[in-house]
């Protein structure tokens, strides 16, 4: 194995000037990337937390969804579990809309079909809620309770 060496050249005096004010020139661009990349993934994120809160409530795991439940002020909303016992969610679907001029809001519009075992009418309850990044927790929450599933 032979290896080959490119011999070196000496950096005309033009070009080492201009390397700094170049430098000082991509930062902006280097570190905008960055600030887009971190924006990209927290959209991607919020997507994968809203399926999983819409799920989690379409196959019954109410538990995992209400740990995606959070007022802004910390606080967690009270939800009587009990109510919720012979229900079944048979269709979901969302939709999310980001907050105009924030990265850290969306508002998540969800439509659940549903119906109680003890009942044969199968109906609609639709949830409009805002989603917020908590930056200490690293993590999107949903302000809002369980949708209203009435009988």
């Amino acid at each position: 194995m032979t290896l080959h060496t490119v011999p070196s050249r000496a950096v005309p005096a033009a070009a080492r000037r201009a390397l700094p004010v170049l430098a000082l020139l991509l930062l902006p661009l280097l570190l905008g990337g960055c600030g887009a990349m971190e924006a990209g993934k927290r959209e991607e994120s919020l997507g994968l937390t809203a399926r999983f809160y819409v799920q989690s409530l379409r196959w019954g795991d109410y538990g995992k969804g209400l740990a995606l439940l959070r007022h802004r002020d910390g606080s967690e909303p009270k939800v009587d579990l009990a109510a919720l016992k012979d229900l079944q969610v048979v269709n979901t679907t969302f939709a999310l809309a980001p907050v105009a001029g924030k990265q850290d809001e969306a508002v998540m519009t969800a439509v659940f079909h549903y119906y109680f075992e003890d009942s044969a009418a199968v109906r609609a309850v639709q949830q409009k809620a805002t989603w917020w990044y908590d930056d200490s927790a690293g993590r999107w929450y949903l302000d809002a309770g369980l949708p209203d599933f009435h009988r």
